[in-house]
């Protein structure tokens, strides 16, 4: 069967009028007509009912449109690749993660990556936060994704989403909330929240969220990095808002209570400069979200 016999059915099937149809399609109607009858004959299926003055689809032919759209989309993009890949060209993509993605759920997402298009060659890399927007904006990176504060909206990145991680509190083990099976912002608005310094826009982010659920900014303190957030945590008698994924990576001595607030949540985004948006990216980084999302079991 010729590829080109799939578009021209999901034509016709969509003008329901071989005149209209053969027109769009740049042919004569008997030869559209043929070419619909050469079709059913090798599917030893009846597609469409022929009437006078319009066509109608049989269930069969219902049931084929999404069939056929499905091989020509596979038909296009093999060939696109097929071209690409004998012109000698591979692309490659600079993809950055956090640096803690290395021991978590998101690295399942890192080696997938690697299968969303033959003709691309990911290069991925792990860097702290700051460092992941820092080189994005100095064109070290083609893409990364962090969450949706790392980047004030407007600006030159543009940000697509990927997934919706929820928080929970992070707490010394001696602290009575370690006891706590899950627990509301509103009751700890009181309290000292440790945020990571070299996490861009962290400290907003966080004072915002406790208000809207509090009504009450809390006091935040300020540690160099990840591995000191414990430490710092047991200074000032403080607590941190972390993703849930953090329990595969728990510091001895800390606990995790889960956030009950529908407010706490945190947007994860791909982000890349606005000048390099094209549609093979956005279908990349599209398909990147699905991974990272399977990667969640969402």
């Amino acid at each position: 069967m010729k590829i080109d016999y799939l578009n021209e059915f999901i034509v016709l099937a969509k003008a329901q009028s071989f005149t209209v149809a053969a027109e769009k399609l740049y042919l004569t109607q008997p030869a559209l007509s043929r070419h619909i009858a050469a079709m059913e004959t090798e599917l030893n299926a009846t597609l469409i009912k022929r009437t006078t003055h319009s066509v109608k689809l049989t269930s069969a032919g219902y049931a084929a449109i999404p069939f056929f759209e499905e091989i020509l989309s596979t038909y296009k993009n093999a060939c696109s690749t097929i071209a690409t890949l004998d012109a000698g060209y591979e692309k490659c993509l600079r993809v950055g993660f956090l640096l803690h993605a290395l021991d978590g759920r998101f690295y399942q997402a890192t080696q997938a990556l690697q299968n969303i298009d033959p003709a691309i060659k990911v290069d991925v890399r792990f860097v702290n936060a700051h460092g992941l927007a820092q080189s994005l904006e100095n064109k070290e990176l083609d893409a990364c994704l962090l969450p949706r504060i790392s980047f004030p909206a407007g600006g030159s990145i543009e940000a697509i989403h990927a997934v919706d991680k929820h928080f929970c509190l992070l707490v010394t083990s001696s602290d009575p909330l370690a006891q706590r099976k899950s627990i509301s912002l509103r009751e700890v608005a009181d309290r000292t929240f440790v945020v990571v310094e070299n996490e861009p826009g962290a400290v907003g982010f966080v004072q915002n969220m406790v208000k809207k659920v509090s009504g009450v900014t809390p006091p935040c303190a300020l540690t160099p990095q990840k591995e000191t957030q414990l430490f710092t945590m047991k200074e000032t008698h403080g607590i941190a808002l972390v993703a849930t994924e953090s329990a595969e990576r728990l510091p001895s001595g800390a606990a995790l209570v889960p956030v009950d607030d529908e407010e706490a949540v945190n947007e994860f985004c791909w982000f890349f400069r606005k000048a390099d948006d094209s549609e093979n990216l956005r279908a990349f980084l599209n398909n990147a979200s699905d991974l990272v999302k399977d990667s969640f079991g969402y």
